[in-house]
């Protein structure tokens, strides 16, 4: 890695270019990078609501510790299991209760929740509710 001092500072690529670099560049060497290999706590739903047809309503907790980056949404359809499901979305939202809302397909689905660390390691997937016609 290199480091230099610089007369504005630089926040973003907009600001590129407004500063002027004030020192030579100087090589910071002994900086180990290392993948997290501990995942975050599963989330935990909260409540969950929905109709097949019409729309669903989930709740969770999310873990917030050092580990969290993310959970994500799958579904699948009834009576299907995780490994048949399909990536939905990311929540990113870190607060102690996250909603997230959406609609479920006229022939029903299932629902799971599983968060993630930075370095892609995952909980357990929680099956969040199963909404059938």
């Amino acid at each position: 890695m290199q480091v230099a001092w610089y007369t504005t500072r630089l926040t973003g690529p907009a600001t590129i270019g407004l500063g002027k670099r004030a020192s030579e560049y100087a090589t910071v060497t002994g900086i180990e990078v290392f993948a997290n290999t501990t995942p975050p706590d599963a989330p935990a739903v909260i409540s969950q609501s929905g109709t097949a047809g019409g729309s669903f309503t989930i709740i969770f907790a999310p873990d917030l510790g050092a580990n969290y980056y993310r959970t994500s949404l799958w579904r699948g359809a009834p009576g299907s299991t995780f490994a048949d499901a399909t990536f939905m979305r990311w929540s990113y939202d870190t607060s102690s209760e996250v909603a997230i809302t959406g609609s479920v397909p006229a022939g029903g689905a299932r629902y799971w929740l599983q968060s993630e660390n930075g370095s892609g390691k995952t909980s357990a997937a929680v099956l969040v509710g199963q909404y059938i016609p």
